[in-house]
């Protein structure tokens, strides 16, 4: 019987790293526009490397979850070795910080990573608890709302079954999503959550 050979892909990063699955890398030219005027003008997204090498990627939500990104690419990426990043990047990492900018385009990890606005998406171990706490509020009606305002009106990472709730419930409703724009629509939604909770705590 003929032995048919079994190819082995090695995949490497941009530095010609070898890339295994659970690698941590930082991907270039990718992320969020900054502001108009920013110092931080090269995007770039924090994504973990998933098994399946078929494009895609995974980041973190604040409760710890992951799920999956399309069009990630270890080519364009550097691999991030955490033994040499403080310990509040990675714990960040893995509860929501994904896209950061820098102020240079090249140069080694620690140099992009130290000239970049990361410490401005630091994610502390007590917003992650006070998250775990907000979703065990019952929130089904308007009063449930109002006797529990003083905590929602706290701010800082809030569960997206109470943000739905309280749209439902006041009549707002969610944002419709356009042209699969589901980031854009739960920025207003968050926004309009937002408002309802202000309104709602001056008048009681």
């Amino acid at each position: 019987m003929k032995t048919i050979p079994i190819k082995i892909t090695i995949m490497k990063d941009l530095l010609g790293n070898e890339i295994k699955t659970d690698d941590i890398l930082l991907e270039l030219g990718r992320g969020w526009g900054s502001l108009f005027g920013s110092e931080y003008k090269y995007h770039m997204k924090i994504w973990q490397k998933p098994s399946d090498n078929d494009g895609s990627g995974y980041e973190y939500n604040i409760d710890g979850t992951k799920y999956k990104y399309w069009w990630a690419s270890v080519k364009n990426s550097i691999k991030i070795d955490m033994s040499i990043m403080p310990e509040e990047f990675e714990y960040s990492f893995y509860h929501g910080m994904s896209e950061i900018a820098s102020k240079i385009e090249k140069g080694t990890l620690l140099e992009i990573i130290e000239n970049s606005d990361w410490k401005n998406y630091v994610v502390k171990k007590e917003e992650v608890e006070r998250f775990h706490f907000l979703k065990t509020i019952k929130i089904e009606t308007l009063e449930d709302i109002k006797n529990n305002i003083n905590e929602l009106k706290k701010g800082g990472y809030v569960p997206k079954e109470i943000i739905y709730k309280v749209l439902d419930i006041t009549g707002v409703g969610r944002t419709e999503v356009h042209n699969g724009e589901i980031g854009i629509a739960a920025m207003y939604d968050q926004a309009y959550y937002q408002d309802i909770i202000e309104v709602l705590s001056r008048k009681q």
